[in-house]
């Protein structure tokens, strides 16, 4: 997803307020694990 479909669903659903957020696991669970193992100058290369 680009960076500006991004950030309209995001608008959007805190416009909408919901009462509760769901993340889904794949593919955060993966990126997590890389991002908390792999070395502190290849993650801030990434972002």
């Amino acid at each position: 997803m680009d960076s500006a479909t991004g950030s309209r669903a995001l608008v959007k659903a805190i416009e909408r307020e919901p009462v509760s957020a769901y993340v889904p696991g794949w593919p955060w669970t993966v990126v997590g694990f890389f991002l908390r193992n792999l070395p502190l100058k290849l993650v801030a290369r990434m972002s």
